[in-house]
Order: structure tokens, then sequence, then C-alpha cells
């Protein structure tokens, strides 16, 4: 059960195990990796430049929406997984990480040292690069010593944190002499992390100062991990629905609500996003207009945050596309994921396509070949009052999103805008709002109440 010392003006006050819940939010920065700003040190962050990039990695992240690969499990063996049958069906990662496009400050350890992890809505589990590391990436960060730090516990294959997480090929637990809990989790990018559980406390630091201990926190203790987009993190802080995710492990110490405002990252700017733990401080106004729909469950993907569309509108007038490819199917495939790692909008290629023709039918410019992979695009260099159609989804419980246009319509090139949506080539592939369309929105995931609000905010005056 973990235990929470909170900080504020020299006060310090201790809570046992989320017993006594938090309300007021901690907000925490959180950085684009093509900001200025970002551990991935990028000497420019010109929209042209980076967004072909960003899509490459969608394609990747897009990849791992594929259920084959999520029901795949290895079981643990010896004499904990026989007398267990409830833990055998221990699952594969079921990650998705991609892109890790976000990147947040997060100190480890006592005394608490500052790593930068990728913030991930679509993974679960809580992982930093540790010494000895056999098979470690650069990072910007110096590496987590265990030895040096008094709170560092290793956790048993015994322990029942051990049952969630995937065992390594040949895993084994003796009864007698039990050891610590091996794990092997897997990105459908091809990155990896192996290593042994543990726990350890973990500092919370608000962009005001404000600090907040939480221990008995689990996590991997990373010793061989590879993959091209964790380059520059220290590794990954899983927000996902899974038990072993951070927003899980937190639990009711903060009502179960975490929240985040992204700012326009495709601008040259030092802006930060904010990720909030909590009751994020926006303003009563917002708050009384905040709209919410209800999360929806996927048993055969209980990772990540599934919503219902009812339909889309271009100018206020309903598309007519089929209501099956908006439904989660009874094998678990289709559905609509709001991803806070994906860059685009992506629609099932049905959808996709009459979403496309209303487009090309609202919009009169001149359209130019495909750029980038995005397939309707316009020559806008002649028309200084572009008229571009309002979109917008209708969401379970007839809740409008209605996202501004530079959402949707975005630069390209010089004098080109492109619609930044994309279809889903694949027959079981889910629908997924991506985090260009929830710029500058209020986005928040209440859990104990199963449901999803949004609002629009401006992103920028909060960071």
């Amino acid at each position: 059960m973990a235990s929470v010392l909170r900080t504020t003006n020299r006060r310090e006050t201790e809570l046992q195990g989320g017993a006594n819940e938090i309300r007021t939010g901690i907000p925490l920065k959180l950085v684009h990796r093509t900001s200025l700003l970002s551990p991935q040190s990028r000497t420019e962050s010109v929209k042209i430049s980076i967004l072909k990039e960003l899509l490459e990695l969608d394609t990747v992240r897009l990849r791992g929406y594929k259920l084959s690969s999520w029901i795949t499990g290895i079981p643990r063996s010896g004499h904990f997984a026989s007398t267990n049958s409830s833990a055998n069906n221990r699952i594969s990662s079921g990650a998705t990480l991609g892109s890790g496009q976000y990147f947040v400050d997060f100190y480890m350890g006592t005394p608490a040292r500052k790593y930068s992890l990728i913030a991930d809505t679509g993974s679960d589990l809580i992982w930093i690069q540790c010494y000895p590391c056999s098979k470690c990436y650069s990072q910007s960060n110096p590496i987590y010593y265990p030895n040096n730090s008094s709170s560092f516990s290793s956790v048993s294959c015994s322990a029942k944190q051990c049952f969630l997480v995937p065992a390594p090929p040949h895993d084994s637990c003796s009864s007698r002499f039990p050891t610590s809990c091996q794990y092997t989790y897997e990105y459908n990018d091809g990155s990896s992390t192996s290593g042994f559980l543990a726990s350890e406390t973990v500092t919370m630091i608000s962009s005001s100062g404000e600090r907040l201990k939480i221990s008995n926190i689990t996590f991997g203790c990373g010793l061989s991990n590879e993959g091209q987009t964790l380059h520059g993190s220290n590794g990954v802080l899983g927000l996902g629905q899974g038990p072993v995710s951070f927003a899980s492990q937190l639990g009711d110490l903060y009502g179960s609500i975490f929240s985040y405002c992204l700012v326009d990252y495709l601008k040259a700017t030092t802006d930060t996003s904010l990720l909030v733990f909590g009751d994020a401080k926006i303003s009563q106004s917002l708050r009384n207009a905040i709209q919410y729909t209800p999360l929806l469950k996927n048993s055969f993907a209980e990772t990540y945050y599934y919503v219902g569309i009812k339909h889309v509108r271009l100018n206020g007038r309903v598309l007519p596309i089929p209501s099956k490819l908006w439904q989660i199917d009874s094998a678990g495939y289709g559905g609509t994921i709001v991803d806070s790692g994906t860059t685009l909008t992506y629609f099932r290629k049905a959808a996709y396509s009459l979403i496309v023709a209303a487009f090309k039918r609202a919009i009169t410019m001149p359209r130019v070949a495909p750029i980038q992979g995005l397939d309707l695009c316009f020559n806008v260099s002649a028309d200084s009052g572009i008229k571009i159609p309002e979109f917008s989804i209708l969401l379970e419980g007839d809740v409008l999103f209605q996202p501004p246009a530079e959402n949707y319509l975005i630069d390209t090139a010089l004098d080109v805008k492109c619609i930044a949506m994309q279809g889903v080539d694949s027959p079981l592939g889910s629908n997924t709002i991506g985090n260009l369309l929830q710029q500058n929105f209020h986005v928040e995931y209440d859990r104990s109440r199963a449901r999803l609000g949004f609002v629009s905010a401006n992103c920028s005056s909060s960071s």
C-alpha cells in the first residue's frame, strides 16, 4: 500500500494508501518530442519539416492496434503458476508506444533524481533504464542506480504484481526460494524492455514547485532495452487502464482522474503542455462547460481508452456512415480509441472514404497531389478568405466534439493545406482520435466514473 507525503510551503501532511483523497491536482509539464525543450535536443521546430517524421511514427504505432499481438501471453511456470490458474493468463504488453511523442520529468528514488519518461496513454508499464544495463540506448539523464536509493526494493516473483506483467521465455519461480520478478515487455514498433520489477518512491514536482512523495510504486528496472523511438528518454510512464499503469497505481489518491491540455506543437514555440493528476485548476466557466462521454470496455484490449461515435458531421450534415464502422465487434476489433501518442486522426477505410468525399464537395479550393501521405490537399495561395467546413463528431451521451479548423486542416508545404486524417486499410483496425485533433482542448480521463471529458481551452495560457 502506498504512502504519500505532500510538501507545500514547508507544511507536510502524510496520507496512507490513498485512504485520504487529494482533490487538488498536481500539474506536470508535458514536452512534445519536436519541442525546442525536448530531451531529443532538436535545433529547430518547423511544422513542415517535422510532419513527415510524425506520420512515419503514426504508421508504426497504428500497426500495433491488431489484436493478434494482444492476446498472446507467456504464463509463469513453476509452483505459483500451477496453483493459481488465473495467474496463468498474463497477456503480452498490448503496447503501441510507437512514437514516444510526449516527455514528462519524473523524479524517483531517495534522494530523488530526475528522469525524462515518455508519457503514454497507449501502454501500462512504468519502467526506467537501470544499472547494470547490459543493453541500453542513449538517454539525456544519468542512468538509475538502484543501490543509490534507500527506498528501492525488488519485487518477488511470488508477489501479485508479478502476474500483471509479461514473463520472459523459460521463466520460473520457486515457492521455497522465490527470486525477483523478471519481465519482458515488447512494443509493436519493435521497441522492448527486459529486466525485473521493483518498487520505489516517486516524487512529483509540479510546474509551481509543489512536491508530492508517493512510496511503493511498482516499476520495471530495465536491464536490456532497445528501440529508436525511445532514444533521449530514460523510459516510459504508462498511463493506460491496466493495473500496473501509473494512473492505476495512484488509484483514488487523485480521485482516479488525470487530464492534459495539449498546445499546438506544430508552431515554433517553447510553450509546454500540461499533464495533471487530480482536479485541474481551470476556471469555473470551463469546468461548467466540460462535456462527458462514456469510456467503453473492450475485454480484448483493456489498456486503451475507447469512446463511442454515433455519427460524424460536416457543416452540420450527418454523413451516411454505417454504424457498424464505429462499433467494437464480438472479437474486439474496431471501435474508437482516444490516443495522445498518435498524430493524425484515423478512420476505418469505408468511413474515411465518405468523410473525404464530403470534404471534397465542401472545399472549392484547387486540389493538389497528396503530400507526405495525406490524401486530400489544397492550394490556398489565391484565396485569402478560405471557407473551411465545420467538422464535428457526435459521441455517446449526445455530446458534440467540434475541433477548430486548424486541428484538422494543417500546413504541409508552402501555400498548401491538407486534411489531417487518414484511412485504416486493415479490416481489423480501430478508429483513432489523435493528438492534433485534441490540441487546445482540456481532456479529462475520469476513470472512477468511466467517462472522458473535454472542453475547448487555450492550452498555451495554462502552461
